[in-house]
């Protein structure tokens, strides 16, 4: 800009008056020249963003007082109050009058935040990455496996600042999207299951592909001895699962399968077409349930335990 002015001085034709003179143009806009451009301030976190925030910085100092087995740590202090305050503390409590310390992080999976006016909800399903020690000798006394926890904590706004007001710790859980992945697989292992039951293939490529370790291994000599006895297993059931909880850091799992069995369903004489084992009442269900572990990048069922025959279980 200053060789642009430059330039004009010596190239200037106004008369000897000044106040002949036309007006100037005015140098070109800068930055540091008239108010700012709204487009180039930084983006604002949303409520939903400030109301998540607000949630991780709890459970960080939460982990914090749990480490320094001091339920008054000012950090936790600084982040909830009220009765989410007393919640939290009670978890801290309960770690120091066993003579335990943990240490670790909660890591949160949100499920929902809910925003209204100043007031929120969030709906958790956090992994307890958590390794108690013995606070006076320091060694290592349980590992909380990184279970997943579901939780509820209610936030308040106040002064452009969002505190929990309000936590509550419940059951075990799965978080949606891990769920919906875990439950693919595990009917892909049914899929797989029947496919090579008629006729009987323990070679089958999707056993191998959904399930792994001696239920494997099982699963295929039963097959084995269908296809030497000439026989075959037909009539598969409604399968109906419900992914529990997700623990070990996100790599075993545990699934629920209230099945509604098929009446014609059975082992078979290829021979003769006669059903020869099998069969079940209309509407007769059966529990199952069923263990899955993250392995080579994909969950494969590793064990499938009977829990009720002819059940009363309920499914949606």
């Amino acid at each position: 800009m200053a060789g642009s002015l430059a330039l004009a001085a010596c190239t200037s034709t106004g008369s000897a008056n000044p106040a002949e003179d036309p007006p100037e143009a005015a140098p070109p806009a800068t930055d540091e020249d008239g108010p700012d451009d709204p487009l180039d301030e930084p983006d604002r976190p949303t409520d939903d963003e400030a109301v998540g925030a607000a949630y991780e910085a709890f459970l960080d100092a939460l982990t914090a007082a749990m480490e320094a087995g001091d339920p008054d740590l000012t950090e936790l202090t600084e982040h909830v109050d009220g009765a989410g305050l007393v919640s939290a503390q009670a978890m801290v409590v309960s770690l120091t009058e066993a003579g335990r310390v943990a240490r670790g992080e909660f890591v949160p999976s949100f499920e929902s935040i809910e925003v209204i006016g100043d007031l929120a909800t969030v709906e958790d399903c956090y992994r307890a990455d958590l390794v108690e020690y013995d606070a006076a000798t320091d060694e290592q006394v349980a590992d909380r496996g990184g279970a997943r926890f579901a939780a509820t904590a209610r936030l308040e706004r106040d002064g452009g600042s969002w505190r929990v007001t309000e936590f509550a710790q419940g059951d075990v859980c799965a978080p949606a999207a891990i769920a919906a992945e875990v439950r693919d697989r595990y009917l892909a292992f049914w899929d797989a299951v029947w496919s090579a039951a008629d006729p009987p293939d323990p070679d089958h490529r999707g056993l191998a592909e959904t399930a792994a370790g001696t239920h494997l291994e099982g699963v295929q000599a039963q097959l084995t001895q269908l296809r030497d006895a000439g026989q075959v297993r037909r009539g598969r059931g409604t399968e109906h699962p419900v992914v529990t909880y997700v623990t070990d850091r996100d790599t075993a799992a545990l699934a629920t399968d209230c099945v509604e069995e098929n009446p014609e369903g059975g082992v078979y004489d290829v021979q003769s077409g006669e059903r020869i084992e099998g069969g079940a009442a209309p509407g007769q269900r059966t529990l199952l349930e069923t263990r899955l572990e993250l392995i080579e990048d994909a969950w494969r069922v590793v064990n499938v335990r009977v829990v009720e025959e002819d059940s009363s279980c309920a499914y949606d």
